[in-house]
C-alpha cells in the first residue's frame, strides 16, 4: 500500500510494501511512486482522472513493482482517493497478480506489435534521413564548391568563409549517415543482441576510446524483440558516452543467469545531475533517457541509470527473461 500526492511522490507506506521492495521504514517518503511501480508501455498511474469532480473512483489496472533488487512481479493496482473531501491524496493498492497463459501471450503479443512498430518507424526515419535531408544536403555542398571556383582576390566572396560551411555541411552529413546507420534495426536480427552490442563497442574503438565488453554466464536463446529492445538501451547509453561524457573509457558488460539477463554500461567521464522525477523535465530535455525507460517498461525490466558528476556514469539494466526452447 502506498499513500502518495497528486504529483506521485510517496508520502508514505505500509510495513508489507516497504518489506517487498526490500526498503527501509520511511526510505521511500518524497520519492517518486513510477520508481517502484510502473504501468507497462506509460511512465505513471492514471491519477488525473481521479478526485471528487471527477465522479471516477477505484481505478484499476494491471502494473510492475519494480524492486531496486531483486526481480519484477505483475500486480494488480488499485487506486482510490484518501478522502473525497481533501483531493490531491491517493491510496495505490497492489497486489501480485495471478497471470495465467492467455494474458502472458496478450503481453508477449503486445511487446512484439510495439517493438516492431517501433523499428518501422526508425527504418521510415532512417530512409528520409538518407534520401532527403543527406541529398540536400549533398546539393548545397556541390553548389559551394561551385562559389568557391568563382572566388578570386577581386570578387566579393569570401573564399574562408566558403571553406568553414564546407566542413561545416560534411559534418552534418557525417552525423546524418552515422544517426541513419544506428536507428536501423538490421544488426541485430542478422547478428544477435550479444554481437550488435559488440559492435557498438568497437565503433568507439575506432575513435579513440578505451572500450571493452565482458560476457558473464551461459548464453541463452531470448526473444527477439526482447533484444532489439534491450539493444536500443545500450547503444543509447553508449551514445551518450561519446556524445556528451567526455570519458575516455567505457566498460560493457552483459550477464545471463538465473532466468536475468543484465546490461551494464560504465564510464569514467563527467557525469551529469539527473532529476529525481524525469516527469518534471522539460519536454526536450533527457529525450534519450526518457525513451530509454519506455523501452525498460515494455519489457518488464529495471532500468538504473547511476550518475556521478565528475566521475562517470552506470547504465544498468535488468530483463527478466523466459529462455526459448
Amino acid at each position: 500500500m502506498f499513500v502518495v500526492n497528486a504529483a506521485g511522490k510517496i508520502l508514505r507506506t505500509n510495513q508489507q510494501a516497504t518489506a517487498r521492495l526490500g526498503m527501509r521504514k520511511g526510505e521511500m517518503r518524497g520519492k517518486a511512486l513510477s520508481l517502484y511501480l510502473r504501468i507497462p508501455g506509460g511512465e505513471h498511474l492514471p491519477l488525473s482522472a481521479m478526485g471528487p469532480e471527477s465522479g471516477a473512483d477505484g481505478v484499476a489496472s494491471k502494473g510492475i513493482l519494480t524492486p531496486p533488487q531483486g526481480e519484477p512481479t505483475q500486480v494488480d493496482i488499485v487506486v482510490q482517493t484518501v478522502d473525497r473531501r481533501e483531493p490531491g491524496r491517493y491510496l495505490v493498492l497492489a497486489k501480485e497478480s495471478d497471470v495465467d497463459c492467455s494474458v502472458s501471450q496478450a503481453a508477449d503479443t503486445r511487446l512484439r506489435e510495439i517493438a516492431e512498430a517501433q523499428e518501422r518507424e526508425r527504418a521510415r526515419i532512417a530512409r528520409e534521413l538518407h534520401d532527403e535531408a543527406l541529398q540536400s544536403l549533398l546539393v548545397a555542398g556541390i553548389e559551394i564548391e561551385r562559389l568557391m571556383k568563382g572566388v578570386s582576390p577581386s570578387s566579393n566572396l569570401d573564399g574562408e568563409s566558403l571553406h568553414n560551411l564546407q566542413r561545416l555541411l560534411r559534418g552534418v552529413e557525417n552525423d546524418i549517415r552515422q544517426i541513419s546507420g544506428r536507428m536501423r534495426s538490421d544488426t541485430v536480427p542478422q547478428c544477435g543482441l550479444l554481437d550488435a552490442v559488440g559492435n557498438a563497442v568497437q565503433t568507439l574503438q575506432t575513435r579513440g576510446l578505451d572500450a571493452d565488453l565482458r560476457f558473464r554466464g551461459t548464453p541463452v536463446p531470448v526473444d527477439p524483440n526482447i533484444q532489439i529492445l534491450a539493444y536500443r538501451i545500450v547503444q543509447e547509453a553508449l551514445h551518450n558516452v561519446w556524445r556528451h561524457s567526455g570519458a575516455t573509457r567505457v566498460r560493457t558488460t552483459v550477464v545471463c543467469r538465473n532466468n536475468l539477463l543484465v546490461l551494464r554500461v560504465t564510464d569514467n567521464g563527467s557525469g551529469f545531475r539527473l532529476p529525481g522525477d524525469l516527469a518534471v523535465s522539460g519536454p526536450t530535455e533527457f529525450l534519450g533517457i526518457k525513451g530509454m525507460n519506455e523501452r525498460a517498461s515494455l519489457m518488464n525490466a529495471r532500468l538504473a541509470i547511476a550518475p556521478r558528476p565528475g566521475m562517470g556514469t552506470t547504465v544498468s539494466l535488468k530483463i527478466p527473461i523466459e529462455p526459448l526452447a
